[in-house]
């Protein structure tokens, strides 16, 4: 199954809420602005860590608020999961 959502803002709470109706390999796309590269600081990799325990793929398009914006590869995606 794949869902959709958008502008998470490091809060994953709405993800959380649904965790009882995910089977392994589902996908969620969130479309900008995840939270997950706002820094770069080690707070990114523990929470990227947090996500990757998650029984589904995280498929992110960066936002206007992620890491990365001003550069070249501001479209860049971020994959994390268990494929």
């Amino acid at each position: 199954m794949v869902y959709i959502t958008g502008d998470t803002h490091r809060h994953f709470d709405r993800i959380e809420e649904m965790i009882w109706c995910f089977e392994e390999n589902d996908v969620i796309v969130i479309l900008g602005d995840a939270g997950i590269n706002y820094s770069g600081f080690p707070e990114d990799y523990e929470l990227k860590k947090d996500l990757s325990e998650l029984p589904v793929v995280l498929f992110c398009v960066h936002g206007n608020l992620d890491m990365g914006r001003f550069s070249p590869m501001s479209f860049a995606i971020l994959i994390i999961g268990s494929r």
